[in-house]
């Protein structure tokens, strides 16, 4: 999963970013693996979200 940064760099991994591998970042999404509030909190830096609208948007 590759999003591009919004300064116009390079594209950027966001699972590397929140420093999880993208497979780990697979299952979060499907829901096959259990989220630790540190991973959400590290996944909401990563794309530069509040952790309220990240959590929220699972809901």
């Amino acid at each position: 999963m590759e999003t591009l940064s919004t300064d116009g760099a390079e594209p950027r991994n966001p699972a590397e970013r929140a420093g999880i591998c993208i497979a780990d970042l697979s299952e979060i999404e499907t829901g096959t693996m259990d989220r630790s509030i540190s991973t959400i909190t590290r996944m909401a830096d990563a794309l530069k979200l509040m952790l309220d609208d990240l959590v929220c948007s699972w809901t």
